[in-house]
């Protein structure tokens, strides 16, 4: 083992399985875990969960008391008209408030399966700085994150309603039960509204 820290070789992935001899053995219980995860029953428990209905709650935006638009109550009436009608997420319209670590114990005592959360300020002139986060509180992961940086326009708004739709058709086919990237949603100025998948 002196030898291998020497030349490095303890950096090379699985090089203690190596020195152990047991790399053969942790290689196949990896091979039978990516199996599991591609047995029929483990899928049909996967499609079940995004069947499931879910809930949805909200904490606490941080405001800009100088603007006049409430976006924490735009979004959630935006999404109460989405997703209502579907009758898969019941949306939790009592805003969550207090200490974030107290917010995410009471997520979990009551099963909420996500929380969107945002802030929203003026910047130089008219820019208006505005971003929302979407938690799965149960494993406490980032599912969406959406930053707008631009004026107060129609164009704005427009943004604003693409990133719900966005919102709405991820949350309606989501499970934690299966790998999920991170949805980063990026709109500044004139520049189109973009779209990146961030692993981890």
């Amino acid at each position: 083992m002196i030898i291998s820290k020497r030349n490095n070789i303890d950096k090379v992935p699985y090089s203690k399985y190596i020195v152990n001899s047991t790399l053969e053995e942790v290689l196949k219980q990896k091979l039978r875990q990516k199996m599991d995860l591609l047995a029929p029953q483990f899928l049909d428990k996967i499609e079940k969960d995004k069947k499931r209905k879910k809930k949805l709650g909200f904490y606490s935006f941080t405001k800009d008391p100088t603007i006049d638009f409430d976006f924490q109550t735009i979004i959630i009436d935006n999404l109460l008209n989405l997703l209502e009608p579907k009758k898969i997420i019941n949306i939790q319209q009592r805003v969550m408030e207090g200490k974030w670590e107290n917010v995410i114990e009471e997520a979990k005592e009551k099963n909420i399966d996500f929380i969107i959360t945002g802030s929203y300020k003026k910047e130089v002139g008219e820019i208006i700085s505005f971003n929302l986060v979407i938690i799965d509180p149960l494993i406490n992961k980032t599912l969406i994150e959406a930053k707008i940086i631009m004026p107060l326009t129609k164009e704005f708004f427009y943004s604003l309603d693409r990133i719900i739709a966005i919102i709405e058709k991820n949350l309606l086919n989501y499970s934690r039960l299966e790998e999920f990237n991170t949805i980063m949603l990026t709109k500044k100025g004139d520049e189109r509204l973009k779209t990146r998948n961030k692993r981890g």
